[in-house]
């Protein structure tokens, strides 16, 4: 499954982040800027390719580790797939699975659903 994780500041962080997580290196394709779309607000992009719902669990473990080091606040992180799309906020454990139901059977749900 194609997904997109667009990012808002801090992209080459999250980046080398998960290049530098083995359960998730191989997962991370490239990045690519977006600014200037209006309706992305200055996100910028990284693409990834996951096989099955325990890769995705494990990209979103990873992103969630990404930002507990961070501020709360900061650096929201939005996983596209097939137009549905999750904002990575709440580092509760249940929330790998409900993002992993989520994108693993998308079904269309309202903008910037928050997880």
């Amino acid at each position: 499954m194609e997904l997109q994780l667009r990012v808002s500041g801090e992209v080459g962080s999250l980046y080398r982040w998960l290049l530098a997580d083995p359960d998730v290196a191989g997962f991370v394709q490239d990045t690519a800027s977006v600014e200037g779309e209006e309706d992305l607000g200055g996100f910028e992009v990284i693409n990834t390719l996951v096989a099955n719902a325990a890769a995705l669990s494990s990209l979103v473990v990873s992103i969630l580790a990404w930002r507990s080091h961070r501020r709360p606040e900061a650096n929201e992180v939005r996983i596209e797939h097939n137009g549905v799309s999750v904002v990575v906020r709440d580092p509760a454990p249940e929330t790998v699975a409900a993002i992993t139901a989520a994108l693993a059977d998308p079904v269309p749900v309202d903008d910037e659903q928050a997880v």
